[in-house]
Parts: structure tokens; sequence; C-alpha cells
């Protein structure tokens, strides 16, 4: 009982500390804003305005009635019942919500590492997740990903649940938790909609036949549960534009910023407003309907940017291989981030995490589970990105289910120092047994 106790003050302690952290960081990003500032990030903006628009009751779109299908409603939903206190509220509540969901995602991910590993782990992973200062910035820039990483967090913890239970019924209700996580997790970050099909995609190679049953049942209930959350946001899409928009309508525009004639593998929607006006003027003077406009554009943006793509191969190639290493730079590729210190702070802190990392996804390759949760995320948010703009912050994410890899491994050193043998090896063989016994069941 003592040892028990001990272990949940442990995790108690961290999380105390995490938030302190995260709120000391919010001070200090605060006290760096410009007069009259209250972003650094035009997204954050952007996000604060469509929670304006929820919670004042006004339409929900982007200063104009062509982009109401502009961004999902996840985050927004989540900042709108600020408005519903004060018609101006101060933006420090949302990084103090930010703070609040940080908490949550370090402990998600402890029950993760706990489950997929063992105990020593599970607080390993704790307590460098406190300090990475990718999830402490993740939690107090008012951007989706505060939101986005404990629901990524929760979808994998149910899923793994899922896949291990030994009964049906809590399989198939498990399963649909992971599907709503998984669908309210797409309503807050639209590019993480492809990750199911591309995890079956990747259980065909890394699950043996009795575990890629499991497997393809397993997130074949993941569907149901997705569409339960995300329905309701198709039939809004469906009465404001008379098409079937699965998340949003800024694909063509964010795929046009990734391949264009001036593209560097940085965002920069310059032409963004200039395209779209002349665009809508084209299309009221062709008397064409205007509620129809918003999705034609989209259209037009993704078939202009495949143009390009088809016509200069090497120049795609070259943009790939220069995303690539923008989004896993050591250094931040914005000065937006901060003083010189901080970025070679965040260097600093990212190089040996990212090594242990590594490092454990080499050691735990024969482990589809481990692989599909902790490095699966990782490959898919970079070869996306590599299509898209590349920056560090779309590695923040994957970055948490890579700590528990990097947190198996300092587990697994620490054990072998106390003479209590190799943990991660340990963990890795039990889990092998209980997951084939789970599948022949």
């Amino acid at each position: 009982m003592l040892t028990k106790a001990l272990r949940l003050n442990s995790i108690g302690t961290i999380l105390v500390l995490a938030a302190l952290i995260r709120i000391g960081a919010a001070v200090y990003w605060e006290s760096k804003l410009g007069d009259g500032q209250s972003f650094q990030f035009g997204d954050s903006d952007g996000y604060w305005h469509l929670a304006s628009t929820i919670g004042r009751g006004d339409s929900y779109d982007y200063n104009s009635p062509h982009a109401r299908v502009f961004r999902t409603p996840g985050y927004p939903i989540l900042l709108s019942p600020l408005f519903l206190v004060t018609e101006q509220p101060p933006v420090w509540a949302a990084r103090l919500i930010g703070v609040l969901l940080g908490v949550i995602s370090i402990f998600l991910l402890w029950l993760l590492a706990k489950k997929l590993f063992d105990d020593s782990t599970a607080v390993a992973a704790a307590w460098i997740a406190a300090f990475y200062p990718g999830a402490i910035s993740i939690s107090i820039l008012v951007l989706a990903e505060a939101l986005f990483v404990p629901l990524m967090l929760a979808q994998f913890l149910c899923w793994l649940m899922a896949f291990r239970s030994p009964k049906t019924w809590s399989w198939a209700v498990l399963s649909l938790l992971s599907g709503i996580f998984f669908g309210a997790a797409c309503l807050t970050r639209s590019s993480w909609l492809l990750f199911v099909p591309f995890l079956l995609v990747g259980g065909l190679v890394f699950f043996g036949h009795r575990k890629r049953k499991r497997q393809l049942s397993t997130l074949a209930m993941v569907v149901p549960g997705c569409v339960l959350v995300m329905f309701p946001w198709w039939v809004r899409n469906y009465e404001v534009t008379g098409r079937f928009v699965l998340t949003s309508l800024q694909t063509g525009t964010s795929l046009y910023d990734g391949w264009n004639p001036e593209a560097t593998g940085a965002s920069n929607m310059a032409f963004a407003p200039k395209m779209k006006a002349a665009s809508l003027k084209e299309w009221k003077s062709a008397g064409r309907p205007e509620r129809e406009f918003e999705f034609a554009f989209n259209e037009q943006m993704k078939k202009l940017a495949f143009e390009w793509a088809r016509e200069n191969p090497g120049r795609v190639t070259e943009l790939a291989w220069i995303k690539l290493k923008r989004i896993w730079s050591p250094l931040p590729n914005s000065r937006e981030i901060g003083s010189k210190m901080v970025r070679f702070a965040i260097a600093l802190f990212f190089l040996p995490v990212l090594l242990l990392a590594l490092v454990g996804a080499w050691r735990v390759r024969g482990d589809g589970m481990a692989m599909a949760i902790c490095v699966a995320p990782a490959v898919y948010f970079t070869l996306l990105h590599m299509v898209f703009v590349g920056s560090i912050r779309y590695r923040h994410p994957p970055m948490m289910t890579l700590l528990i890899l990097a947190a198996a491994v300092l587990a697994a050193w620490v054990g072998r120092k106390s003479c209590n043998g190799d943990g991660l090896s340990r963990q890795e063989a039990s889990q092998t047994v209980v997951g084939e016994s789970a599948a022949k069941k």
C-alpha cells in the first residue's frame, strides 16, 4: 500500500510541477509580447475569432461568408465558453485552459506508458514531458495542438486497451471510445483524418497474422465512433456549401502553400487573399451561386498545386527535403519562438530525447503495438508535412509518443544500474504474450 501511495504521490508531484512550469512560461511569453499584441501567431488569432463567433451565436466564418468552412471547430468550441462570460475575455484564460490540457496530457502519457511498458517508464515519461519545451509551448500558445495532444493520447489509450481486452463487450466499448476521441481529434486538427487509414496499411506490415486480424477489427470499430462525432459537422457543411466536406476547405490553399513557384518549405499565405478575391470576382461575373464558391476555390487551389507539382518534380523533391529538415531541425525555424538562449535550450533538450527515442524504436521494432502508437504518428506527420509545409510545430504532437520510447530506454538503463534487469526487454516480452493471448480470444 505504501509503495502504491508513493507512486500516486510521484505522478501528483509531477503534475503540480508541470502546471507551475507552464504558468511561469505563460507569464514569460506574455511579457515578450508587444503593446496591444495578444498573439504571436496568426493561427491563434483565427482560433480566437472563431471561438467568439460560437460564443456570441454569430455565423461560424472567418470574417467572410466565403470562409464558413475555414477551420474545423474543435478548438474554437473549447474556447467559446469564455465569450459567454464576457464580450472580450482575457487571452490569459485561454492560456490557463492550455495549462490544464497540458497537465491532462502528461497524465494520459503516464497511463499510456504504464500500459505499454511499466511503472518506471511511465514516471520517466511524465518527468520528461513536464520539462520538454515542445510540450510546454503547446500548452501556452493558444493553438489547436493544446487540445489535439490529449485527444490523440486518449485515442491511443482506448485503442491499446481494446486491443488487449479479452472480453468482447469491453473490446467493443473501448474501440468505440477510441473512435470518438479520434473524431474529436480530427475536428481539432483536420490533418489527423488519414491516420487510421495509414495505420490500417501499416498494420499489414508490422503485425503478425493473429495480431493483424485483431488490429484490423479494432480499427474497424473505431470508424463508427469517429462518424458519430463528425456527422454534425458534415451536415452543417452540406447546409452552408451544398457539398459534402469531411474537414475544412483550407486543404487546397494549404497544398498550394507547399507547392507553388514561390514555395520555400515554410508557410507564406500572402498569395491567398489576392487569389481568392480575383477568383471571387470572376465567379460573380459568371453569375454562379455564391454558396458554392468556397468549395470551388478550394478545388481550384488543389488543381493549381498538383499541376505545378507535375511540371516541377525536381523542385517538389527538393522542397520535400527542405520541409523534412525544417520539421526535425534541433533549432526552431522561426525567430518568433524566442531569444537565442531559448532556441538553443530547445535544441539541447530535443536532441538527447530524440536519440533516446530512436534507440527505443530500434529495440521495440518487433512490437507492432508499440511501433504503431509511439513511432507511426511521427512517420505520418513527417510524410504529410513533406507535402504541405514544414515547421517544428508539426513535430510536437508526435514527439509526445516518442517521449515514451525515450523514457523506456532511460528506465531500462536505470534498472540495469540498480540490478533489476532490463525492464524494456521484460515488458516487451510480457506484452507479446498478452497481445497474443487477446488475439487468440
